[in-house]
């Protein structure tokens, strides 16, 4: 269990880095397109995860005053 959670863990700071540095998402992208038939389901998971993010609405968190 404690591994799924790093591996998790792994995934969403790896798409925090990738939006936050936009050569490393080109240099992503050009590895998808040379290795793209060995290693289509990591780079599927890592369209998705690097995607927009859809964050569900939530009312505000902590007191009203």
């Amino acid at each position: 269990m404690d591994v799924s959670i790093q591996i998790v863990r792994a995934f969403v700071r790896l798409r925090e880095l990738i939006t936050s540095h936009k050569e490393l998402a080109s240099k992503l992208e050009a590895l998808e397109h040379e290795y793209d038939e060995r290693f289509k389901v990591i780079f599927d998971v890592l369209n998705e995860l690097t995607g927009p993010s859809e964050e569900p609405d939530r009312p505000p968190i902590g007191f009203k005053s």
